[in-house]
């Protein structure tokens, strides 16, 4: 039986990270989890690690130097349930330390990540996954 990932799991076993990430988040979500995830184009997605994470952490580590297999799952919102499409295995590049607001307007680390995929997601998909934008 399977665990939360909340959000990410870096495995050393088989020395892979499934990144789950959900592009629209409910208005109630704490705002220590209100990631910016964002899909740039078909190859291209800006990533951002657990809150309270830095650069010296040993998974963000993982992640970032690539010493893992990254796959990325993505569903548009809560609304969906459960299920996540597979975008596709992943490379990290440009990433860097940067800062959010907790739930007490406290500010705590997270990591940003530029990750690319090895192949791109269909444009189909990638437009699927985009807001709505409504009057």
């Amino acid at each position: 039986m399977m665990g939360i990932i909340n959000g990410y799991k870096v495995d050393k076993a088989t020395q892979t990270c499934p990144i789950f990430i959900t592009h629209h988040k409910a208005d109630d979500v704490v705002a220590s989890t209100q990631y910016a995830d964002e899909l740039l184009d078909t190859r291209t997605l800006t990533w951002f690690t657990r809150s309270r994470r830095t650069l010296q952490s040993e998974e963000v580590r993982s992640i970032v130097t690539n010493s893992v297999d990254i796959d990325v799952f993505a569903k548009k919102d809560d609304n969906e349930g459960t299920g996540f499409f597979f975008l596709g295995r992943a490379r990290a590049g440009h990433h860097f330390q940067t800062e959010m607001q907790d739930e007490d307007g406290k500010t705590i680390p997270v990591v940003r990540v530029t990750l690319q995929f090895i192949e791109p997601i269909s444009q189909g998909l990638f437009d699927y996954l985009q807001p709505t934008i409504t009057d």
